[in-house]
């Protein structure tokens, strides 16, 4: 268990990145899966509250997309920047 626990903190970094470049892109698709994968990996990995706010990142922009709303909505910025706040602290990685 400790080597998936590592290895899930390890690759944070990057999936702050993946998250990131996604929500810059404007799209939806790339959004979604970046949240969708996070979700998967962390609750396999044992990080709840990680996986808890991907998937509602996640339920967020499928209502979004489902209401043909605009993806920029607070609700959507405010999970996203809540995981990516979240993210950062699980690996000490600080604000560029």
């Amino acid at each position: 268990m400790h080597e998936i626990v590592e290895r899930f903190v390890t690759e944070l970094p990057e999936r702050i990145q993946t998250l990131r470049e996604a929500w810059e892109s404007g799209a939806d698709g790339p959004l979604l899966r970046a949240s969708e994968e996070l979700q998967s990996h962390g609750e396999r990995s044992g990080f709840g509250e990680i996986s808890e706010r991907a998937a509602a990142l996640e339920s967020s922009i499928q209502r979004a997309i489902e209401e043909k709303a605009d993806r920029q909505s607070s609700e959507i910025r405010v999970r996203f920047e809540e995981l990516i706040g979240l993210c950062r602290r699980a690996t000490f990685v600080e604000e560029e």
